[in-house]
């Protein structure tokens, strides 16, 4: 057994033997940070550490916990992607960072293993995991297409806020993803293909995050000109 089955499966009976709801161990890992009404959210695998970072060192946002969080007055934002995707990167990046690449790439019978893992550590955490659900509470920012234009929209929310931007992203904070890490990536890709389907318990681990995916993009105006009008969260609660 490897250290990453022991993880699982010590994360999964402690949950049983306290009764609380699965994942509920990642929420020590969200980091925050805010000015004024905003709340920036880290959603790992999906830009956090560009934003965070800048946020934080260019911006001079203050670090909040998760627990501080006003609801109700301020607004909270992030970014978010396809659920599917972030899970493979996410898994990618446990892989790496521990030191199982290799062995990943070399052993079959270890990757199939790994594919029919859910979870492997807080990088491939569910969106509900992580946030429970006040991730429906949360202005999403889709990631879709390139770099800056996921840069653009949050501009656009940053301004409507009254937050002065003036070109001054820090660019070299951007957290690219190394050549090990995106061949890991291809691999897990492939092998998830390769097995067909999908067992039925990941299906339903990850089932609130594609609603929640779902309903985002099919919300989410990028088109429009105004904050209020772009926003999932506005239109979900009818005030464009």
């Amino acid at each position: 057994m490897t250290k990453i089955d022991s993880a699982v499966i010590a994360d999964h009976h402690e949950n049983q033997q306290y009764n609380i709801e699965p994942g509920y161990r990642w929420r020590h890992h969200i980091m925050c940070c805010t000015s004024g009404e905003l709340v920036y959210v880290r959603n790992l695998k999906c830009g956090s550490t560009f934003f965070y970072e800048n946020l934080r060192k260019i911006f001079k946002w203050d670090e909040c916990a998760w627990t501080e969080i006003d609801w109700q007055h301020q607004r909270v934002f992030g970014h978010i992607m396809d659920p599917w995707q972030r899970r493979i990167k996410g898994m990618a990046e446990c892989l790496n960072m521990y030191g199982f690449n290799q062995q990943f790439e070399r052993d079959e019978q270890f990757r199939k293993l790994i594919v029919e893992i859910p979870v492997l550590d807080q990088h491939s955490a569910s969106y509900h995991d992580y946030f429970g659900n006040l991730a429906w509470s949360i202005d999403w920012i889709p990631v879709q297409t390139n770099h800056n234009h996921t840069i653009a929209l949050t501009e656009k929310l940053m301004e409507h806020y009254r937050i002065n931007i003036l070109d001054r992203w820090n660019r070299s904070l951007a957290h690219e993803g190394d050549a090990d890490k995106k061949y890991t990536e291809q691999l897990l890709s492939a092998e998830i293909k390769k097995s067909k389907s999908m067992p039925e318990y990941i299906g339903n681990h990850f089932h609130a995050d594609w609603e929640l995916w779902r309903t985002v993009i099919s919300k989410f105006k990028p088109n429009e000109t105004t904050w209020p009008r772009i926003s999932w969260l506005d239109q979900s609660k009818g005030m464009a």
